[in-house]
This record gives structure tokens, sequence and C-alpha cells, in this order.
């Protein structure tokens, strides 16, 4: 299935991309977070496999894909993508949210899934460890393809 491709301002200043599916009600919503450095169509094979099951969202970071790019580096802080994420966060939220991040990305899902404690019901985190000071030791440790055999 094909997302919907949605550039809006979110927040003051910062137009960021959205893709998603046309939501029904009562499914699961997949959340999705690229790494630095990447786009949600990193995501893109995991998403049309995944879209005929459940509502699914993924956004570009400001300055990443198709997302505005900013001139001041202040814009691209830990912080700043944080307010964004809850901005996109807040607009889509449904009852049942998964988040999927990868590296940074899984980073910022940690620090939203810890804000929306209520709305979100899983987290799958593909190498967050590599923004950490020393390497996370992970119980499980799943290849990209393992996501398949988690929904």
């Amino acid at each position: 299935m094909l997302l919907s491709l949605n550039k809006d301002c979110f927040r003051k200043g910062r137009r960021l991309c959205v893709y998603r599916n046309n939501f029904i009600k009562g499914r699961k919503t997949l959340f999705f977070i690229h790494d630095l450095g990447q786009c949600a169509a990193t995501w893109q094979s995991t998403w049309r496999h995944l879209s005929d099951r459940y509502n699914v969202i993924a956004y570009d970071m400001i300055g990443h894909g198709m997302s505005d790019a900013p001139a001041s580096y202040r814009s691209y802080s830990i912080s700043e993508q944080i307010f964004d994420a809850q901005a996109v966060f807040e607009r889509y939220k449904t009852k049942n949210m998964v988040l999927l991040g990868h590296g940074y990305g899984a980073i910022i899902g940690l620090l939203l899934a810890k804000i929306y404690t209520k709305e979100v019901c899983k987290v799958v985190f593909v190498t967050p460890d590599k923004y950490e000071g020393k390497p996370l030791k992970l119980k499980y440790s799943l290849p990209v393809w393992g996501l398949r055999l988690l929904f």
C-alpha cells in the first residue's frame, strides 16, 4: 500500500514531511523514526509489508528527506528533534502506538515512550547503542528482517 505524503508546518518555521496511510479506527499505529543521514523512506519496505494491518506514520526529521533544512545548526539539536517528534506524534496519536526507531531515531523514540506512557504499547529499537557512551547489552538482538516476526 502506498502512503500519502504531507508536508506541513508542525511547529512554527519547521515544515516536516510525513508519510501515512488512511487510518482505520481500532488498529495499532506504527510510528517510524529514522536515523541521522537517512529519511522516512528507509522504512519503506517495512511499512509496505505492514500497512495493510496497521496504521502507519513515518516522518522525515528536519533537514532530512523532503523536510525543510534550516540554516542554523541549533535547529538540529536533540531537544528540537524531540519537539518535532512530539508535534507529529500529537497530531496522529491513537491509543495503541508502537514506536519503531533506528539509531538516533531510537533515542528519540525512547524519550517519546517516556512521555507518552498511556499511548505507547510497544517499542522496537534498532541499534540505539551507537549513540550511547558504551554499547548496550541487549537481552535479544534481531536483524532488521526480524521485525516482520514481531508483527
